[in-house]
């Protein structure tokens, strides 16, 4: 039920105010609010985070070629792609990870995700930064297996919010 007010003042700056007394939650008919990703934003980590694994491969398997210039390897391509993914993720922070956290939606599976980036973002700065041969060949190992745990983690993440919002639909 709702009451209207009519505010006091001069005729032309009158206006009416609809007040609803108690708010009640929607009929579970309804689907409840959703952490989805929009589609642009879906296409920017899609994108950013194919680039970084399909360069990340291409390391992986064929090196360097001799003949080609330095600024076009992989190992290139693969070092320019990780700032826009880990840029186009912050992009997704707050309307996707905190509405998702909030919602208390799939935390496993973006908790995993998450820390598998994070540590991803990490045994790559020590590639980048280490000096050490012997640490470098660790974290290489360790590199490659966390880039194929956070392919996947990210394919059965995005799975669960695809059948969740297809039941509702």
């Amino acid at each position: 039920q709702t009451t209207r007010k009519t505010l006091p003042g001069p005729k032309s700056m009158m206006s009416t105010i609809k007040h609803t007394p108690s708010w009640s939650p929607p009929s579970p008919s309804f689907p409840l609010p959703s952490a989805a990703l929009s589609r642009p934003m879906l296409a920017l980590l899609l994108s950013s985070f194919l680039l970084n694994a399909a360069s990340g491969v291409g390391l992986w398997l064929g090196g360097q070629a001799s003949d080609v210039p330095s600024f076009l390897s992989w190992r290139a391509l693969h070092g320019w792609s990780v700032p826009f993914f880990l840029i186009s993720l912050g992009a997704v922070w707050r309307a996707h990870i905190v509405r998702g956290w909030r919602l208390r939606r799939h935390l496993l599976s973006g908790l995993v995700t998450l820390l598998t980036i994070l540590a991803l973002t990490v045994t790559g700065w020590i590639l980048y930064y280490s000096g050490s041969d012997t640490v470098q060949r660790l974290a290489v190992k360790i590199h490659l297996w966390l880039g194929l745990a956070v392919s996947a983690a990210l394919l059965f993440h995005g799975l669960l919010g695809f059948l969740k919002r297809s039941k509702y639909q």
